[in-house]
């Protein structure tokens, strides 16, 4: 149970941060969304996505945004 609330509690995290990075972007702010991008994949990669298909594919979507 508490890795499940680990792994939710990232999510929500790295959710925050991406919409964040989205929101710089669209102000043209670059480095503030590239901090965001950032952050977003340092939780990402922090979870099990070596053995989770959607731990993976959220930590993906997270590099795509970056670049």
């Amino acid at each position: 149970m508490a890795a499940l609330f680990q792994k939710t509690n990232r999510l929500m995290d790295s959710k925050q941060h991406m919409l964040a990075g989205i929101g710089r972007m669209e102000l043209g702010d670059w480095t503030g969304a590239l901090h965001h991008f950032d952050s977003a994949v340092q939780l990402r990669e922090a979870m099990p996505w070596r053995e989770d298909v959607e731990s993976a594919w959220v930590l993906a979507a997270a590099w795509i945004n970056r670049s």
